[in-house]
């Protein structure tokens, strides 16, 4: 499974690439019958999160949601702020049974809850594939808004 969140962290980079400072990069790959059938990332703030995005677009194409793995390179958030749903309320009413999470969000809004949540629902939650990779690729949201979490991003 690691190819898809290989495809998740090449989508998080293009939400960086476009600007979605000061939240961090997100990616989300929809896996369907071992495919990755959706691709999408966070946009600027404000607007939608990877996930949402992805799981309105799988909507549109008919897709049976309960039958997608999704790959998302940081845990869903919990909280609704705005305008911007929670989404791991999204990632349940779409009926999702299993997600992968490559890092835990350590911002204090979300911290662990989204995956406390998932995992309260029932859902196979896979947690860790490629952090390093992840942490790294967000180390500027990490060192911005968490610098007393203890989640030190060594340079390389």
């Amino acid at each position: 499974m690691t190819e898809f969140m290989r495809l998740a962290l090449v989508e998080s980079a293009r939400a960086i690439r476009e600007g979605c400072a000061p939240y961090p990069g997100v990616g989300v790959i929809l896996e369907y019958q071992s495919l990755p059938i959706i691709r999408a990332h966070n946009g600027q703030p404000g607007q939608p999160h990877a996930e949402v995005r992805a799981l309105e677009e799988a909507l549109t194409k008919g897709l049976d949601l309960r039958q997608c793995i999704l790959h998302t390179n940081l845990e869903p958030c919990s909280n609704q702020v705005g305008l911007v749903h929670a989404c791991t309320l999204r990632i349940l009413e779409a009926g999702i049974q299993e997600v992968h999470v490559a890092v835990e969000d350590p911002y204090h809004l979300v911290r662990g809850r989204g995956i406390a949540r998932l995992k309260a629902e029932g859902l196979k939650l896979v947690l860790g594939e490629l952090a390093d990779e992840a942490r790294w690729q967000n180390r500027e949201y990490f060192r911005r808004f968490c610098p007393h979490c203890g989640w030190e991003v060594q340079e390389t």
